[in-house]
């Protein structure tokens, strides 16, 4: 977990692997090239030209043809979620409970992608004992803050980096 500004997470947290703050002074964050992205979803009609929301009733496609879905604009998230896709955005992308209805997410990423990448903030919020939970396979690379913050029963499981250009926050 590596944090261009602040890495907290709450007593309740465990990290298995290293924590670090103030990355930025540490070494130089990668840049993105996201027009690589973007051409890739539009050979496969997985672009979006403007904010994007997935939901049960229209969720994120499973195995988008090329792996990619690339959204010039803010993502919302809700509902039960599962896809092996590389998830991009020029915007924000934001997971929350939807009524009585708990984020369930699951983003694996495909082989040669990271799992999400976006240019603005990703937030992901519940409250409550749902048992919501966001569980990611790759590279997440928010390029502003990350904030993970939930109720109880929660969790938040990342198996690979998370980088953020922000601060990082984890707080069930």
């Amino acid at each position: 977990v590596d944090a261009g500004g602040n890495a907290t997470s709450s007593s309740s947290v465990t990290l298995n692997g290293s924590s670090t703050s103030n990355y930025d002074s540490e070494m130089t964050f990668p840049t993105v090239d996201m027009s690589a992205y973007r051409t890739t979803a539009q050979a496969n009609s997985q672009y979006f030209a403007t904010n994007k929301t997935y939901t049960d009733a229209s969720p994120i496609p499973a195995t988008p043809a090329g792996g990619v879905i690339y959204v010039n604009g803010n993502i919302t998230i809700q509902g039960t979620q599962t896809s092996t896709a590389c998830i991009v955005a020029t915007g924000d992308i934001s997971i929350s409970k939807s009524g009585s209805t708990y984020p369930r997410i699951t983003i694996t990423a495909p082989t040669d992608y990271p799992a999400v990448v976006n240019s603005g903030n990703f937030t992901f919020s519940s409250d409550g004992n749902g048992g919501a939970f966001l569980q990611v396979s790759g590279l997440l690379y928010p390029q502003g803050n990350f904030s993970f913050t939930s109720g109880n029963n929660d969790q938040f499981t990342l198996t690979g980096s998370l980088v953020a250009r922000g601060n990082i926050s984890i707080s069930p």
